[in-house]
């Protein structure tokens, strides 16, 4: 099919999904310009309107289309979709990489994300992996901040397999009625701190560095970050000279600011 792409007209590539409808009558006012084309496809129309008009080409467009021009001469990327989005455009920009597809799925193959099919990726569901894989797509060390939750996650209907550690689960765990996000499955570190009095035991993860709760009678387990994970995390952000720390809703820690006032201690930009 001499259609196939990528398609290149003179100095410009194009990848092309979608269709102009109009693309016969642009097509006439470009051969009257003096354009001539090879294929009878709206893809070649495409890439001739944008050498004619540039990016203002798009607005002569009736249809539904995403795309992505390469100027090899200007080295120079245009993108565009239609103007309700019929075609998509994903794209990622990292630094000095750029990624982008009409369809989310190409995009899980970039050095940004995991492969769920790969039967490796099991061994990759770290931070230590993702944050190589965003070093290694160009991203500055110091551009990455890691998030630190001040709440915690939990399930119900938990095993009491390993302490209910990587068990399956049969809902959200309920929450504690004091515990201001009144959302199940979810509580502060102010609520969650105190869980121990309850008939929650602590336990820690020596591989993958994280803490959690399990209560053995009501077979519910809570994971979430306490000062030991925190100081933890923080020795990590520092040894790879990345950007620092963050928290979102102060108040869900506890009184003391325990976990606010780790994290700053770890970075050492309490002062």
């Amino acid at each position: 099919d001499d259609a196939n792409q990528a398609m290149e007209f003179d100095d410009l590539m194009i990848v092309y999904n979608g269709q102009v409808y109009n693309y016969l009558e642009i097509k006439d006012d470009l051969i009257k310009k003096g354009y001539r084309f090879r294929t009878k496809s709206d893809t070649e129309v495409v890439l001739a309107a944008y050498k004619e008009w540039g990016g203002e080409c798009v607005k002569r467009f009736v249809g539904m289309w995403a795309f992505a021009i390469w100027d090899k001469t200007r080295r120079e990327l245009f993108c565009s979709r239609d103007r309700f989005g019929i075609k998509p455009l994903y794209f990622i920009h990292a630094s000095d990489k750029f990624y982008f597809g009409s369809e989310y799925k190409p995009l899980k193959f970039s050095p940004l994300f995991d492969s769920k099919q790969d039967p490796d990726a099991a061994e990759n569901f770290n931070i230590d992996y993702t944050i190589r894989a965003y070093l290694q797509a160009g991203v500055p060390a110091r551009k990455l901040v890691m998030g630190i939750p001040l709440y915690a996650r939990g399930w119900a209907g938990v095993p009491n397999i390993n302490h209910g550690l990587y068990q399956t689960s049969t809902a959200a765990a309920p929450f504690d009625p004091a515990d201001y996000l009144q959302t199940p499955g979810v509580e502060t570190y102010l609520t969650i701190s105190n869980a121990t009095s309850q008939g929650y035991q602590r336990y820690f993860d020596r591989r993958r560095l994280a803490v959690w709760l399990y209560n053995t009678a009501t077979q519910t387990f809570w994971s979430y970050d306490d000062p030991i994970t925190v100081r933890l995390k923080t020795i990590y952000i520092n040894r790879g000279g990345l950007g620092g720390a963050f928290v979102w809703a102060v108040k869900d820690d506890d009184a003391n600011a325990t976990l606010i006032k780790t994290m700053a201690a770890g970075l050492n930009r309490d002062k």
